[in-house]
Parts: C-alpha cells; sequence; structure tokens
C-alpha cells in the first residue's frame, strides 16, 4: 500500500496521481502498513510488551507508521487492557504499600480481593471505551482530511499510544502527545490536522454532554411540576 509522499492520502488502484493534492506518484512514495499481523514479530510475552512499549512511548517512529493493518487489531487490544490494568495496579500497589498492617488484617483481605476486582471491571468498560473513542477521533480526522489510513489505523494508534498511561502524574500528557504524533505518523499527514481533530472531538464531547445535562434538568423540572 502506497501513501503520496506530498499530504499522505493513500494511493488508488492504478492511480497515476493524487486525488487530494493532484502530485504524480513517484518511486519516493511512501510504503504504507505491513502484511503482517505482529508490529513485534519474533517476540512474545513480556518482552513483546515492553519492546512495544517503548516503541509506543518515545520511539513512535519505529512503531506508528506500521499501523492499519486490520489483522494488527487484536495486538493493539491486547496491548491496551495490559496496559490499562498496569495503570490501574501501581496505585492500589502503593496504597497496600503504605497501609501493610490494614491490608493484612481480616478486613483488607477482603477488600484488595474486591478492589482488584473492581479494577478488572475498569479496564474491560475502558476496552469499550477505546473503540467509541476511536470512532469518534477518526470521525473528526475524516473531516480535517487526516485519516487517510482509515478506523484500524485510528483505533490501534490509540491503543498503543496509551503506553505511558503507566506513568504516574506525567502519564496522561504523555498519552495525549503520543496520540497526536502517532496520528500523524500512522495516516501520514500532517501534525496539524491530529490536533485539529482533537480540538474538534472534544468540542463534540462536552456538546453531547451539556445536551445530557439539559434533558435531564428538562425531565427533572417535568416530574417535579406533576
Amino acid at each position: 500500500m502506497l501513501f503520496c509522499e506530498n499530504c499522505g492520502v493513500k494511493k488508488e488502484e492504478s492511480s497515476r496521481f493524487c486525488s487530494e493534492c493532484g502530485k504524480p506518484f513517484s518511486a519516493n512514495s511512501i510504503q504504507g502498513k505491513q502484511s503482517a499481523e505482529s508490529i513485534s514479530p519474533g517476540v512474545s510475552g513480556w518482552t513483546w510488551y515492553w519492546r512495544t512499549w517503548a516503541a509506543a512511548s518515545v520511539n513512535p517512529a519505529a512503531l506508528y507508521p506500521q499501523l492499519g493493518n486490520p489483522g494488527t487489531n487484536g495486538e493493539a487490544v491486547k496491548f491496551f487492557l495490559i496496559t490499562q490494568f498496569i495503570s490501574g495496579l501501581v496505585p492500589v500497589l502503593f496504597i497496600v504499600i503504605r497501609n501493610l498492617h490494614a491490608a493484612a488484617s481480616p478486613v483488607g483481605l477482603i477488600v484488595i480481593p474486591l478492589v482488584l476486582l473492581g479494577l478488572m471491571v475498569v479496564v474491560l468498560v475502558s476496552w469499550l471505551f477505546l473503540y467509541i473513542g476511536a470512532w469518534l477521533f477518526n470521525f473528526t480526522l475524516s473531516i480535517v482530511g487526516g485519516a487517510s489510513g482509515g478506523y484500524p489505523a485510528t483505533f490501534q494508534t490509540m491503543a498503543f499510544s496509551s503506553a505511558p498511561g503507566i506513568i504516574p502524574f506525567i502519564g496522561g500528557l504523555w498519552v495525549l502527545i503520543m496520540l497526536i504524533v502517532g496520528s500523524s505518523q500512522a495516516h501520514h499527514t500532517e501534525i496539524w490536522r491530529p490536533i485539529v481533530a482533537f480540538i474538534l472531538e472534544l468540542f463534540m464531547i462536552v456538546f453531547f454532554v451539556m445536551i445530557c445535562f439539559l434533558l435531564i434538568w428538562v425531565l427533572v423540572v417535568a416530574v417535579h411540576h406533576l
């Protein structure tokens, strides 16, 4: 799969000129996503996870340009779920270590498994929001012309860019930076497009929340006057 070296739009089959910018395709056109189903072939287990984590967090050029092959979705989901579990486990372990005496008490032996169960539920819910968030972000990317890699590239970028989330305090900001940089590389587009797309997504979410609150308020007022 080839992409225009000028604007990043995917090359149509047998097309000689880019449908977006009109530039002729050449031997320098960007080679797109790999056909293999693994972004780290030859490794598995924790070696695979930490190698992928390092690429997703500090070496985006080694990972994100590969994304977009639907066969990689399963690997992206596995990475995302492990990352979310670690992100939630770190503060739990910190609290347990700070309160060892309470954790060893009968109440603590009951509470800790419940907390871990709750953590698993949160991870599964975040998995659902990954699909929704990726769809919405891909929609806003398409509005600004930055979704040449399609939904698989956006979904996988969002999953892998969650990697820095396991780092306390600065993880959230780092995730956002990797999402912007990774989206630019996965879709072979200018970095301003993912930035604008993210701002549009925020506006859409805020608007949706405001509409929900307004509907709830109208419903409460209507019930009150019955």
